[in-house]
């Protein structure tokens, strides 16, 4: 299941990673510049090469024309704003001064320009359809006026000045030629090549390839997941689904909640419930004045969120609780290891809280819970709560070892068996809530920060820390954990959200950033974590525990539809590369031949 959500990742977090206006402004003068230096250079070799300068108009005039024409609907003034633009003209730069190269022994030795010149404009008029057509939401008929009116005016300007210099036979059907080559041949190629790679993946869903990456670009680049949203949410299915919640009523400032959802965070940034997290927290904290503290538990992709409407239909059944389970009395956190396993048991009176751990970790799978329930209900708990604590991993792509599943398996029931003979007391409760300045979801921080759960028995400080972020370093977890028994004498859990809002921020062979793999990160989690630990021990307040057991009705995607998301853009992808290699290219060389060969036999 990760292995299909790295690959989706790795495609989505391509879309439009351009840089800065001023680093496009800059690369699209270099490469005008280098074009204009090429053909001035060729000028001075040979002055006839005056009829080349009509192409130069091409990339100027591409501009304005993206600008006016794509910008006149809400959407594409939005995607095409002017750093988008210029990166898509600064590769019509490139393209045509990888032509002029390729066509100058044609421009000084044979005085041909009439016919290489049009085949560039129409392999960059080809190349503008395929980007266009697959990524606008306009019209085909503004796409096509976008492309052929730079055609238009080089055809023109380039008749008009080879006329003048008189290097060229011109006549009524070389003109032809010109027209179709320079205007049709390059986007009839293109519009083939469109045709035959959306055809090549019309039996995986109803809709056409493109409409998928149209979706994607709207949920990454314009913030709005509402279309993908509705993609996607053609194959989802409705099952019923566990929560668990444990509100403290008494907690300072506002009752505090603890979350756990028994369905994941994903699949995308903003798209399904990869935000549920923040969401979550500005939701009770507007609507219950509850400071809600959400957790990871065991559950992989396929159990995300359809859209994400249904994150606040989920949230609006979660806000009728009754029938709570009442405890008074709680233990400090007992640990078990088992293999390369640990399991963290708090017990909750006659109720335990279990986090799941392993050395290097991704998503522990939904049958955990349901065994950990099962064998508390032999052992006759009240409840289990069950938590994947998600909290370091190493490598760009991981997935837990069966071994490991049966490992972590095994430490559960130890936990709860030995939770049978493990002391419970009256405590002091805190729940806060901090922002790391320097972490951002760019950075790998979610938008519901790190919350510190902190209680205090007879024994000391207790603290289970949950960070909203996709992962951690291992040096970060062990760091925190060192500096908090240190400086508190406490025992900690760490644990992360693995939200899916820090998804694809930045362009990384992982896909998002994992916090603390540099040492200032994890400086400025130590420093946030003891702020909040210091304001906790301040705030601890006598208080009860309600523990919440709520089964809801909820629409997943199941794993079926991220396996046909996946095979649609690795197949569709496949045949980009087929075509390109096995159609276009080839196509193009022995065009070049034949550009050629025509000038060498009229010489």
């Amino acid at each position: 299941m990760g292995a299909t959500i790295n690959e989706l990742t790795k495609y989505y977090q391509k879309l439009f990673t351009l840089g800065s206006l001023k680093d496009n402004i800059i690369r699209y003068v270099f490469s005008y510049a280098l074009t204009l230096l090429f053909l001035v250079s060729l000028t001075l070799v040979k002055k006839d090469v005056l009829g080349a300068l009509p192409i130069l108009v091409v990339s100027p005039s591409s501009i304005i024309c993206d600008y006016y024409v794509m910008r006149r609907g809400e959407r594409d003034s939005k995607l095409f704003n002017l750093r988008r633009i210029l990166a898509i003209n600064t590769i019509t730069n490139i393209l045509i001064l990888l032509g002029i190269i390729v066509f100058t022994p044609v421009i000084l030795f044979f005085n041909g320009m009439l016919y290489p010149l049009s085949f560039i404009v129409g392999v960059v008029m080809g190349y503008k359809l395929i980007v266009l057509y697959s990524t606008s939401r306009s019209d085909l008929s503004f796409i096509i006026m976008d492309i052929t009116l730079p055609s238009l005016f080089f055809v023109v300007l380039d008749v008009i000045i080879l006329l003048f210099v008189g290097v060229e036979n011109i006549t009524g059907i070389k003109i032809m030629l010109e027209v179709f080559e320079a205007m049709a041949f390059g986007p009839l190629i293109a519009g083939v090549f469109l045709f035959l790679i959306d055809r090549s993946v019309r039996g995986l869903g109803p809709y056409p390839v493109y409409e998928y990456l149209k979706g994607y670009i709207d949920s990454w680049v314009l913030d709005d997941p509402s279309y993908l949203d509705k993609l996607l949410s053609e194959y989802a299915i409705d099952i019923q689904l566990k929560t668990d919640l444990i509100i403290f009523p008494d907690t300072y400032e506002e009752a505090s909640l603890l979350l756990f959802p028994y369905f994941h965070f994903g699949p995308f940034r903003n798209t399904g419930s990869s935000k549920f997290p923040a969401v979550a927290g500005e939701y009770y904290y507007i609507n219950n004045r509850l400071r809600a503290v959400v957790f990871h538990t065991p559950a992989t992709h396929d159990l995300d969120l359809s859209d994400n409407q249904e994150m606040f239909n989920i949230l609006k059944q979660l806000s009728d609780l009754k029938s709570p389970t009442i405890f008074t009395t709680i233990s400090d956190i007992h640990s078990v290891k088992y293999g390369r396993a640990v399991a963290y048991l708090i017990k909750l009176e006659k109720s335990a809280l279990l986090i799941l751990e392993t050395e290097e970790m991704e998503d522990i799978p939904y049958a955990i819970v349901k065994e950990m329930k099962k064998i508390g209900r032999e052992l006759a708990y009240k409840h289990v709560v069950v938590v994947d604590a998600h909290n370091a991993l190493r490598k760009e792509k991981y997935e837990l070892p069966e071994e490991v599943i049966k490992e972590v398996l095994a430490v559960g029931r130890k936990a709860l068996q030995e939770g049978l003979e493990v002391d419970v007391m009256p405590f002091k409760m805190a729940v806060v809530k901090v922002n790391v300045p320097n972490l951002t979801p760019k950075t790998g921080l979610g938008g519901n920060g790190i919350s510190l759960v902190l209680w205090e028995t007879f024994n000391g400080y207790n603290a289970i820390i949950c960070i909203d972020s996709n992962n951690l370093s291992p040096a970060l977890r062990e760091s925190l954990k060192q500096h908090l028994k240190k400086a508190f004498n406490a025992k900690v859990v760490i644990t992360t959200t693995d939200t899916h809002e820090v998804t694809a921020l930045q362009l990384n062979r992982r896909g998002y950033v994992i916090i603390g793999e540099n040492k200032r990160e994890i400086a400025d989690v130590i420093e946030a974590v003891e702020k909040a630990f210091y304001k906790g021990i301040e705030t601890l307040k006598e208080t009860e525990g309600l523990i919440y057991e709520k089964n809801i009705k909820g629409r997943v995607l199941g794993m079926n539809t991220l396996e046909r998301m996946r095979e649609m853009i690795t197949v569709s992808y496949g045949r980009m590369k087929k075509l390109l290699y096995n159609f276009i290219l080839p196509l193009s060389i022995v065009h070049i031949i034949a550009i050629y060969a025509y000038y060498i036999i009229t010489l």
